[in-house]
């Protein structure tokens, strides 16, 4: 998730005659965090014990956010005519929400039970997206 986010905040921070830069100085630093953080948390889990890694981690944790929350600033422009779609979201919310009780309940190697997942899946959709959303003009993304 941090890789993501990551490249997508360096898309959106640099210029473009910068954005190589930026985008291999990331690179640069999650590969330096790989090996370093393997090896140091070896040495420490082998000396101080499994604990010892969330002194470490817990301190950078609250610096990078506190530091993100004073440096970071919003450079979008937020469009102020959308509204919040609150239909769309509650029906995403329970069919994902059926779709991992479903996924949860049962034998996991039943095909029987993937393709009843599928069919509820597509009935829900087609019974309440469809008719729910074609209501609002904001809920589709082709409209914005």
């Amino acid at each position: 998730m941090i890789f993501a986010n990551g490249v997508a905040i360096i898309t959106d921070a640099f210029p473009k005659n910068e954005l190589g830069m930026g985008l291999g100085t990331n690179m640069m630093a999650l590969n330096l965090g790989a090996i370093v953080g393997y090896t140091l948390s070896g040495v420490m889990i082998t000396y101080f014990g499994w604990r010892s890694i969330f002194y470490v981690n817990v301190p950078i944790g609250i610096f990078g956010t506190v530091w993100g929350y004073l440096r970071l600033k919003e450079i979008a422009v937020k469009p102020t005519t959308v509204k919040f779609d609150y239909a769309g979201t509650i029906l995403y919310a329970l069919g994902l929400s059926t779709i991992l009780l479903a996924l949860t309940i049962g034998d996991p190697l039943s095909a029987r039970k993937y393709r009843d997942i599928g069919r509820g899946s597509c009935d829900f959709h087609r019974r309440n997206f469809r008719r729910t959303e074609a209501k609002i003009p904001y809920a589709r993304p082709d409209t914005v």
